[in-house]
């Protein structure tokens, strides 16, 4: 196996799988006792070995057929991002209660040593972490449980880790990448802020009438904003600690654009300085548009970075609002990760973002993003939409930070969501030391199509290397100026009419 594959694989399947630790002894030092990293090693052991002794238990509960629907139902009702449950207190509320004595029995201890381990442990959550798995499985009893405290780099030192099926209770090895036949449910270090009293918040979410933890649908509303992206570093009563965003701190009340215009982009509209027709003007569009534009994060050894971005702009949905669609228009993707049906290595690569702004107080800021993240493509779309607060700002407080997965472009708000996106598939685990810009000009602009009024169709290359033309207002593939056979990216028309632009 490609040792890129195996590495993506081993991060999807960071802090979801479980590794049964080595129980060799550790080494002394010149006293005799163990020195600090062998210590720290030894602890790390212990803490997967009893990781891995709790996801045993939940598989010997799980044998039960009453339990298994048990559990999907609280996973399918669960409010927290991917219908995750937090588990030391579920099996301490109502509905975990009687599994936790057959997840006890299943460790050899009775209840009360059960939670005497786990408070030994990282606080830890229960989820199905791949959405194919969310939406398909309905509580048979080929699904496997697997646990991990590892890191990733623990982790992708590993070929297969130690899994238990939910027929018997049996020990079964997960393959590192592979396209598993079985779904998983894991066991895993808790990743997210619950609140102080999370069983409370899971068991008074509204019920669901569905057999499958997730729809698509569903699915996909569980990426955009929510309470999983809100932290209050204050909070005594957070589960698990806030996260470092990094950079600058995001500028709330924004700033004026050069022209100092606020409400006035939208008045006075004239065939000359409204050409696209869609109620703002054109110097306005440009002027929010260009400075604000997003900052790239690739990586280091994503090496087809290519692109001749473009941009179109349209009024939000409130009086005081502007949307900006920035297309990437990359010349190829060349991911070559089998696993993405229809996904795979292509001509052009038609990712893109699309940011809200708003004017208050005579300033302009930005206020949100829809980010794709192999947008249309069912079962790997990670594509969200996140507000303002939870980017990085590394240069001046109002241009956000987007993080771009390695050879597939796709666009996250940071380096843990990239890390997860498209089942754990996409990574940003080698970040470059450099920051690139998204190559904005006034010219680039091309147009509403709801308005009528498109302003580029046939583009040229602006960089001489291909002949061909692009059509980003014909319902035709994107192949990124490419004029070679092959497979191409879906036309951006599509995109920009599934947004109204």
């Amino acid at each position: 196996m490609p040792p890129s594959i195996r590495t993506r694989v081993a991060a999807a399947l960071f802090s979801v799988l479980a590794l049964q630790a080595c129980a060799d002894a550790p080494p002394t030092s010149v006293d005799g006792s163990p020195p600090r990293a062998a210590r720290t090693l030894h602890a790390n052991a212990e803490a997967e070995s009893a990781v891995a002794l709790v996801a045993r238990g939940v598989a010997q509960a799980l044998t039960r057929a009453d339990f298994r629907q048990r559990v999907l139902e609280d996973l399918r009702d669960s409010p927290f991002p991917n219908h995750r449950v937090h588990l030391n207190s579920y099996l301490r509320g109502a509905r975990g209660r009687p599994m936790a004595e057959a997840v006890a029995q299943g460790t050899g201890r009775s209840v009360a040593e059960l939670h005497a381990l786990l408070q030994t442990l990282p606080q830890l959550e229960l989820t199905v972490p791949l959405e194919r798995d969310r939406v398909r499985w309905t509580g048979s009893d080929d699904i496997v449980v697997v646990g991990t405290v590892m890191n990733r780099q623990q982790l992708q030192r590993n070929s297969s880790l130690a899994g238990y099926d939910t027929r018997s209770g049996a020990s079964v090895t997960v393959p590192l990448g592979l396209v598993l036949p079985y779904p998983l449910l894991t066991v895993a270090r808790a990743e997210i802020r619950y609140g102080a009293d999370p069983e409370s918040r899971r068991n008074s979410a509204p019920r669901h009438r569905r057999s499958t933890i997730g729809t698509p649908d569903t699915e996909f509303s569980l990426t955009t904003t929510g309470d999983g992206d809100q932290c209050d570093p204050t909070d005594p009563t957070l589960i698990v600690e806030c996260p470092g965003t990094g950079g600058a701190e995001w500028s709330p009340g924004g700033v004026p654009i050069a022209s100092g215009r606020t409400y006035q982009c939208f008045e006075s509209l004239t065939p000359e300085n409204d050409r696209d027709t869609d109620g703002i003007q054109d110097s306005c569009e440009a002027e929010v548009a260009g400075p604000f534009r997003p900052i790239l994060q690739y990586q280091w050894l994503d090496t087809h970075r290519g692109r001749e971005p473009y941009w179109a702009a349209k009024r939000g949905t409130r009086y005081n609002e502007i949307k900006v669609f920035y297309a990437f228009s990359y010349y190829a993707d060349v991911g070559t990760n089998v696993y993405f049906n229809n996904v795979g290595p292509h001509y052009g690569d038609a990712e893109f973002v699309v940011f809200t702004f708003d004017y208050w107080g005579g300033n302009w800021r930005f206020k949100e993003a829809f980010l794709s993240a192999h947008y249309g493509k069912y079962g790997w779309n990670s594509s969200s939409t996140r507000s303002s607060e939870v980017f990085s700002y590394p240069d001046n407080g109002f241009r956000p930070k987007i993080w771009i997965a390695k050879d597939k472009h796709a666009n996250y708000h940071s380096q843990g969501k990239c890390d997860e996106g498209a089942n754990y598939f996409d990574t940003c685990d080698d970040p470059a030391e450099w920051l690139e810009d998204f190559e904005f000009a006034p010219e680039f602009n091309l147009g509403n199509n709801e308005s009528g009024t498109r302003l580029l169709d046939r583009v040229a290359t602006r960089k001489g290397y291909s002949a061909r033309e692009e059509r980003f207002w014909t319902d035709s593939e994107f192949r990124g100026w490419q004029a070679a056979s092959g497979p191409g990216s879906t036309g951006y028309m599509q995109w920009l009419n599934d947004f109204d632009f």
